[in-house]
């Protein structure tokens, strides 16, 4: 009887043995299979996560009565190119700013951004999805009738001070109970006191940086930006500035000046407030 047993467990073995080596190719090509619709899915996903990126960026503009005529697509299999005409209603920093709530809203991460001066013309580089090198350009063209607006918020700027202490406006300005931006000079003999009673007043605090100007110089001023200083350089300058003014929530600076709060400026300047 238990020799009986011992041969029917063998034959039980060698019908299992067998079934499964019949079994193994089908197996491995339903594995495949699986492994070929995990990659198509995790493809398909990337193609929508990337088109959404840029039909988001057609509904912002869309949104703001952008003729569809204006924006151009294209999309190979190593770049994806979106053009965008602008009309002058607006100058390019304005449209930089738009541009940039969009990104930011949309959680897009910007890798570069380059200004062209002389063709009125801004590009973005990011990867549409993560994954997709993307490009979108914004130009101003002139002759494009619209009635497009961007809205914003107005305020009230008090700007340039840092130099005068004393005074009896600054001080009813500081404690009026109406909202408004105090635009401080750092690095001067009146900052930190105008900085304290502006806080303490619930003033918004922004950083008046003087940067290179058309005409003269500023070699009076201790901290400056010019034209030309590597991104390391303005990161130096603007953490002394933060320094001093902590809670600043912003960078202002007078128009025409040779040196603008475009957005790579105003990208190490936010990266240096998230320290």
């Amino acid at each position: 009887m238990r020799k009986l047993l011992y041969i029917l467990i063998f034959v039980l073995i060698i019908i299992n043995f067998f079934l499964f080596y019949i079994d193994k190719p089908y197996s491995d090509k339903y594995e495949k299979y699986n492994l070929l619709l995990i990659n198509e899915n995790s493809e398909n996903e990337k193609t929508k996560s990337s088109d959404d990126d840029f039909e988001k960026i057609d509904s912002a503009f869309l949104g703001k009565n952008f003729n569809k005529k204006w924006i151009y697509t294209k999309k190979t299999d190593s770049l994806w190119y979106k053009y965008i005409k602008v009309p002058n209603t607006y100058d390019l920093a304005r449209y930089n700013l738009f541009f940039q709530k969009i990104l930011r809203i949309n959680d897009i991460k910007i890798q570069k951004a380059e200004e062209y001066e002389l063709s009125n013309k801004i590009v973005f580089t990011f990867a549409a999805g993560d994954t997709i090198p993307a490009r979108v350009e914004l130009r101003i063209t002139q002759g494009l009738e619209s009635d497009i607006s961007l809205s914003g918020s107005v305020s009230v700027i008090i700007t340039g001070m840092g130099n005068n202490w004393g005074q009896e406006w600054i001080k009813n300005l500081l404690e009026s109970e109406k909202p408004m931006t105090i635009s401080i000079l750092p690095d001067r003999w009146a900052t930190n006191k105008i900085y304290s009673e502006a806080v303490n007043n619930a003033k918004e605090v922004i950083i008046s940086l003087p940067m290179e100007p058309e005409i003269g110089n500023i070699d009076k001023e201790k901290l400056k930006i010019l034209k030309g200083m590597n991104n390391f350089t303005v990161d130096i300058i603007l953490d002394k500035a933060l320094a001093e003014l902590p809670k600043a929530i912003g960078i202002i600076n007078y128009r025409g000046e040779r040196v603008i709060s475009d957005y790579e400026t105003m990208d190490i300047f936010l990266k240096s407030l998230k320290k």
